[in-house]
């Protein structure tokens, strides 16, 4: 393993150019590179620190210059800022073992995580881990998984903050994955102020998402799609849900489309419909709800939950949803549960509801006229370096200051040898001279 000191563009072009698998480039100061850099497999980015960004938008890239590509794979990029990036990190090819920890993504234009495939092929190994999301104007989606397929995948201690706003746009999520055909686990996120989904995922593989909080979404919060995307209708993958906070999103709170999913102490409180279940186009959805809370908080009197939305066709796979231990607030709503007509399932009104009328798909669930109040979920905290990557990032730091400081060293060597043979032709000319007066004299 070897280490490369950098502190200009023109020292992270000869890094590149010279780095092997295992070596590590390490930034000793903040930096502007040029755009489109690919790194070579193997390496390991260490920004210690510093704020490294590509180059200043211009007319010709308005919407900002792309950073690093990742294409060669087995890539860590870690410890420092990515600011004002088109794509902050991105790829267009099959790899695998992407790793991005402890990055703050800041003046986001585009996406700050862009990584996809071309059709037949796969990213692979993906972990974006202790980083955090800020971005400038309307962005694009801000980690786009897709839309070429994505493997497995681990989303851990991520804040994303989109610029608020009230444009809705379908491609401006926080996190998507167009087409996941891997394990999936997003964990303790915080998405905020997003134009589109806070969290879109179409996975035909294992899904868990819990300890997420999702808020101001201009359109729905939550979407999971747990299906093959290859067979639709076909093999359905199996996802959980838990601890999750869903409020302010502008269309449905939670959209669990399809899979067999378990959604178990989820909190939804949503101007419009709470929650829709199934997507009513051939997906098969079988859900069970426990230990969660349904708020309306709009004044129009339309229905709290719904079944199979989205098409406009008869059912051929009506969803399937069981309710236990949850709790309702309708406000104005007429309707609590409204399935499409075809869904075998029986509706509930609020009148039903107060009455003690409950179908049989509701065990021990209750209604109110008027939610509770509740303290606000903790909010989570932004990243900050583990003790491990503390030690990393000071023996980056001592390794290349090290190195540093024998480069100088050697410098001065050779300045010192240089001084002390022009010195001694120094005296060599002064005896001649001397030798040559007494001469002439």
């Amino acid at each position: 393993m070897k280490r490369y000191p950098v502190d200009s563009a023109s020292a992270w072009w000869a890094a590149v150019k010279t780095v092997h698998p295992g070596d590590f480039i390490d930034f000793t100061r903040d930096v502007q590179l040029p755009a489109d850099v690919t790194i070579p497999p193997g390496v390991t980015v260490d920004m210690g620190g510093h704020t490294v960004s590509p180059p200043t938008p211009d007319v010709n890239k308005p919407s900002g210059y792309r950073l690093f590509n990742v294409q060669a794979g087995d890539i860590t990029i870690q410890n420092g800022t990515i600011a004002g990036a088109g794509w902050g990190v991105y790829t267009f090819y099959s790899c695998a073992n992407i790793t991005i920890r402890n990055v703050q993504f800041t003046d986001v234009r585009m996406a700050a995580i862009k990584l996809s495939a071309l059709k037949g092929q796969r990213v692979d190994g993906i972990a974006i881990e202790d980083c955090t999301i800020t971005a400038t104007a309307r962005p694009q989606t801000l980690i786009d998984l897709g839309p070429g397929a994505i493997g497995a995948t681990s989303i851990q201690r991520v804040n994303i903050n989109g610029p608020l706003g009230s444009d809705s746009n379908t491609a401006c999520d926080g996190i998507a994955v167009e087409d996941g055909q891997g394990p999936i686990s997003i964990e303790n996120v915080d998405v905020t102020g997003v134009p589109g989904d806070g969290i879109d995922v179409k996975n035909s593989a294992p899904l868990v998402v819990k300890n997420v909080r999702v808020t101001g979404a201009i359109r729905n919060g939550i979407k999971l799609w747990c299906h093959s995307t290859a067979d639709p209708g076909g093999a359905v993958a199996a996802a959980s849900l838990s601890d999750a906070t869903i409020k302010g999103c502008g269309l449905e709170g939670l959209v669990v489309a399809a899979g067999v999913v378990s959604v178990d102490r989820v909190a939804v409180e949503s101007p419009t419909a709470a929650a829709g279940w199934g997507n009513g186009t051939g997906y098969p959805a079988d859900i069970t709800v426990r230990n969660s809370s349904f708020i309306r908080t709009g004044t129009s009197a339309s229905w709290l939950m719904y079944t199979d939305g989205g098409d406009s066709r008869p059912l051929t796979e009506p969803a399937e949803v069981r309710f236990e231990d949850c709790t309702f607030w309708g406000g104005n709503t007429n309707n609590i549960f409204s399935p499409k007509t075809g869904n075998p399932q029986r509706g509930l009104s609020k009148t039903q509801a107060l009455a003690g009328d409950w179908p049989p798909n509701f065990v021990r669930c209750v209604y109110a006229e008027s939610a509770p109040v509740e303290e606000p979920p903790p909010v989570i905290p932004p990243p900050t370096p583990t003790a491990e990557q503390r030690i990393t990032a000071l023996e980056a730091l001592y390794a290349s200051q090290t190195q540093i400081m024998n480069v100088i060293a050697d410098k001065l060597r050779v300045t010192e040898e240089t001084l002390a043979r022009v010195s001694a032709q120094a005296s060599l000319a002064v005896s001649r001279w001397e030798a040559l007066r007494e001469a002439l004299k």
